[in-house]
């Protein structure tokens, strides 16, 4: 119990640290000149190409693609768009540190202690929904959350 309780205050310490560094966004890109762009939001001359936003760590944290030319536009369709715009807005919102670290906590207290354990709203009803559903169910949820059923 002690050690439980031990893990769970050095990942409540080590979620706090990193969401602090989190808050500093570094985007780099590759101008048409060739030149590597960083900068602390999208770089404008990288509008239409891939834009790269960096942890503190130097990791990839996503990418942001281009828009679609014309070309693929056409070949695509909007339900591409659709599904494109929805993904990149998921992209920035996710769960808030205080929150995750209390879950973190409230897991490794339980007696006897949970073999796995949801840390969000979204991932307990994800966790729910893929004992409850078929495939081709979950398939069909999946379309409707990136707005393309």
């Amino acid at each position: 119990m002690a050690l439980d309780r031990l893990i769970a205050y050095a990942t409540v310490a080590l979620v706090t640290a990193l969401a602090g560094d989190a808050r500093a966004q570094l985007f780099v890109c590759t101008a048409p000149s060739g030149r590597t762009i960083t900068a602390d939001r999208p770089p404008p001359e990288c509008a239409d190409r891939p834009i790269r936003e960096l942890r503190p760590d130097g990791s990839v944290r996503r990418l942001i693609e281009p828009p679609l030319t014309p070309e693929q536009r056409e070949l695509y369709g909007k339900a591409f768009d659709t599904f494109a715009t929805t993904l990149n807005s998921m992209q920035s919102s996710g769960l808030e540190s205080v929150l995750a670290a209390r879950r973190v906590i409230e897991l490794a207290e339980q007696v006897p202690p949970a073999s796995r354990g949801a840390v969000g709203a979204d991932a307990e009803k994800i966790l729910r929904l893929v004992r409850e559903k078929s495939d081709a169910e979950l398939d069909a949820m999946r379309l409707h959350v990136v707005g393309l059923e």
